[in-house]
């Protein structure tokens, strides 16, 4: 009896749910807050199943992981007391059921596994739905935002009209949009840090570790338009990628292909960018070679190296170096998506506005969801 009522009486009933969702209101922010413990402790105890590195991998890797935040932070009791191959049990099942795309299947499962009040059923519930459906929204979006994407650079690199230059607006664009060249790589540098500076950043982004950066090269005072690092830790390798962008009107040659040697043999001379992990790929990109043939000859002499498809014209170690036309580059897209664009049926023609001024298409570029982080700064003490 309590007040002189009895756990049986609808006065007692109500002031325990209203007790319950009081509490589970003052309990949300630190389950919020503890769902990145959670998260850590399956990647400690390599929970999670391995994931492929193209950008459709990755949205069902942050699928999963936002399924497991949800789920904890509407019933927590789910992950008590779970021993290693109980939580890599756990966390598979859940994979399967969104790759399947049986969720609302996974209620009732988690419902006969743990004693849910009706409160915590319709929470449940509801998350699974919403979760779903957000992250296909979510998905669709990147994959239009792709296609405007490239859309749009195939206008700055083929419009004549549009007068664009190499560095006010290829430049930049690529700079927002470096996922064209690989997938989940950090932008190190961009256009004007010179290589003292890349290396500062890159050692800074591997290592958490600042140091002076010299370099005794005649090079040293190159800048490389665009210089990528992707850390693959599964395998222990760290992938990197140099990008030199040539203006639509120039065409490529000797010099230009000298200058990427330049850059290599810069980065073949530092010891730090010299770990017997670190992999690189050097690529020259435009819109057509010269008259002289060189460029022809170099793709003949590497044709050994079964890569001439893909514009391999120069190995050695752990080093390549690609020569692509922007035709080769937007050709890979079509490729790598067509799967993708059958599926969505994408509307390609109404995807872009026709804009006549190329500032205006690096303009809306900040609103596409399909933009990368800006490069890599160390951080001020």
């Amino acid at each position: 009896m309590i007040f002189g009522y009895n756990t049986e009486s609808d006065e007692y009933k109500f002031m325990i749910e209203r007790l319950n969702e009081y509490l589970r209101e003052k309990r949300k922010p630190f389950l919020v807050k503890y769902t990145d413990v959670v998260i850590q402790d399956f990647k400690t105890v390599n929970a999670f199943p391995e994931y492929g590195e193209n950008p459709w991998d990755e949205v069902r890797k942050e699928e999963l992981e936002n399924l497991i935040r949800e789920l904890y932070q509407v019933e927590p009791k789910i992950f008590v007391k779970m021993n290693i191959e109980q939580k890599k049990t756990f966390v598979r099942f859940l994979d399967l059921i969104m790759d399947a795309g049986e969720r609302e299947k996974l209620f009732d499962v988690l419902n006969g596994i743990v004693e849910l009040d009706s409160t915590e059923r319709k929470e449940l519930s509801e998350m699974l739905k919403t979760n779903h459906l957000s992250n296909v929204i979510k998905t669709i979006r990147l994959v239009q935002d792709r296609f405007k994407a490239i859309n749009y650079l195939q206008e700055i690199v083929f419009r004549k009209d549009l007068r664009a230059n190499e560095v006010d607006h290829l430049q930049k664009f690529i700079e927002k949009h470096y996922w064209i060249f690989g997938e989940q790589y950090h932008l190190v540098t961009a256009a004007e840090p010179k290589f003292e500076e890349a290396l500062r950043r890159y050692v800074h982004l591997l290592t958490n570790v600042e140091i002076e950066g010299k370099i005794d090269h005649p090079d040293k005072l190159r800048e490389m338009d665009i210089f990528m690092v992707r850390i693959d830790k599964q395998v222990e390798k760290i992938s990197n990628i140099v990008v030199e962008l040539k203006h639509p009107s120039i065409s490529l040659g000797k010099k230009q292909y000298d200058q990427v040697i330049s850059y290599l043999q810069v980065i073949l001379n530092q010891q730090e960018f010299n770990s017997s992990q670190m992999q690189w790929e050097f690529l020259l990109v435009g819109n057509k070679f010269d008259q002289t043939g060189y460029i022809e000859q170099l793709l003949e002499n590497a044709a050994n190296h079964g890569e001439r498809s893909k514009g391999l014209v120069f190995k050695t170690g752990k080093f390549k170096v690609y020569i692509k036309t922007w035709a080769d580059i937007f050709t890979e897209f079509e490729i790598r998506h067509k799967y993708l664009d059958e599926k969505l049926q994408l509307e390609r023609a109404k995807l872009n506005d026709r804009l006549d001024q190329v500032g205006q298409i690096i303009e809306i570029q900040e609103t596409n969801t399909a933009i990368m982080p800006d490069q890599y700064v160390i951080p001020q003490k």
